[in-house]
């Protein structure tokens, strides 16, 4: 007589092979299909086909590497990173007199130059003030010599300059910084209008079709151009103006604008930023034009944030010499003052604007109740650690790995904020304080 089973404990019943939606047995004792054997395997195989360098961990940031921005808070807010990354390309884009050439050398060309990389600069509109550049660079007399200038005068030949000096970089195995600065995207037309206007005098027979073949050849071009910007320290900068159209229904005198920066596809950009000119002053000693930079596309910050800088321009009594250079000192304390932070957090830093005297500021943590300037209260909170590591929380600022004399720096472990101390208590305030808590 064949005995009956008996029926299986919790514990086997838990580790008995079972059968899937499709037929087959798992479970036991046996490995997940997603577990970490498989895991490990995906990884090693996905790294032989695609290559190691391809294949990481999720990151805000992925692996990037950048240019210190030390002493510029502000920028860093609006880019997002505390670098300026390498590997990427940003779109700067403007209208006519916004200052676009200028800042693109006198900043980001700048950076590269001080950090032993090279710069090369492709002008399409041939109208580069170089004065107003060279007074940015008064302390680099010899910069031009880290500057290689390439003369564009069609599409074609445009998008051929910006692709040779990457190739030729990732071609020779180069790690030097290099930027490429494009000045404008939209400053020339294409070969074949060129070539109509020789044969008639005007290039009006094949404008509206030139304008769709220059968008997808710039297009197709940044398809190639970004995976090879991607593979080195290279960086690429595209100036543009705002673009604008007029529709059949609208008056002529009338401009309705559209999507800035052309009618290309705008995928290859990790920042899209806007610059418009605001305002000036001018004294004896100096004149300030207000610069505003808008992000209107941003990867690694959000999109329409903004911040107020001043272009200063100074000339020298003794040598007669223009000196300019970008305020960030002023812009972080504006910054700080303004919306983005919240009181809580500007008591922390210990900034305070002094009421009935404009312009003058109290730094408590710092400079306990001395009246500063905006230009000195950002410059002492630009050079303490340990409020620099307050404000790039504060503006979610993320650390990336440095690019610094030709080695790769890790990022930087934020600091312990101490509170802020107020003033020392005489011996008869702390007796009160002591009586009104025993009460």
């Amino acid at each position: 007589m064949r005995r009956k089973a008996a029926a299986p404990t919790p514990e086997q019943a838990s580790q008995a092979p079972r059968k899937t939606r499709a037929g087959k047995v798992s479970g036991g004792g046996g490995s997940s299909s997603k577990g970490p054997g498989f895991a490990a395997l995906l990884r090693q195989t996905l790294s032989d086909k695609l290559g190691k360098e391809n294949v990481s961990e999720v990151s805000r940031t992925g692996d990037l590497i950048g240019l210190p921005l030390e002493g510029k808070l502000p920028l860093q807010y609006l880019l997002g990173t505390s670098c300026l990354p390498l590997s990427r390309i940003l779109s700067l884009i403007g209208g006519w007199g916004s200052y676009k050439t200028t800042v693109s050398l006198g900043l980001f060309g700048k950076l590269f130059l001080e950090n032993s990389g090279y710069v090369v600069y492709i002008t399409t509109e041939h109208k580069t003030n170089w004065t107003t550049v060279d007074a940015q660079f008064t302390d680099m007399p010899d910069y031009r010599d880290g500057i290689m200038v390439v003369s564009a005068k069609s599409t074609e030949k445009l998008l051929s300059s910006m692709y040779q000096p990457v190739q030729t970089y990732l071609s020779a195995g180069a790690t030097e910084p290099l930027a490429v600065v494009v000045d404008s995207l939209g400053g020339i037309t294409s070969d074949a209008a060129n070539e109509a206007t020789e044969k008639s005098g005007l290039a009006t027979d094949v404008a509206g079709h030139d304008q769709q073949r220059r968008a997808r050849t710039i297009t197709e071009q940044y398809r190639v151009i970004s995976g090879k910007v991607a593979e080195g320290n290279v960086f690429l900068l595209v100036l543009n103006h705002e673009k604008e159209k007029t529709n059949s229904t609208t008056p002529s005198f009338i401009k309705e604008k559209t999507w800035i920066g052309g009618d290309h596809q705008n995928f290859a950009y990790s920042w899209i930023i806007a610059i418009k000119k605001t305002g000036s002053h001018e004294t004896q000693a100096e004149k300030r034009v207000t610069l505003r930079l808008q992000t209107t596309k941003s990867t690694y910050s959000p999109e329409k944030q903004n911040i107020l800088v001043d272009l200063c321009f100074r000339k020298d009594i003794n040598t007669a010499t223009l000196q300019a250079s970008l305020d960030w000192d002023s812009a972080l304390t504006n910054l700080v003052m303004s919306d983005r932070v919240s009181a809580a957090e500007r008591k922390m830093v210990g900034l305070q604007a002094v009421s009935g005297q404009k312009g003058k500021f109290t730094l408590a943590r710092l400079a306990g109740d001395e009246l500063l300037t905006a230009e000195e209260a950002g410059n002492l909170m630009h050079n303490t650690p340990e409020v620099v590591d307050l404000l790039q929380r504060i503006f979610g600022v993320v650390r990336i790995k440095e690019y610094r004399n030709g080695e790769i720096v890790p990022p930087t472990v934020f600091l312990p904020l101490e509170p802020v101390q107020g003033p020392e208590k005489g011996p008869e305030q702390a007796e009160q304080e002591e009586d009104v808590t025993e009460e």
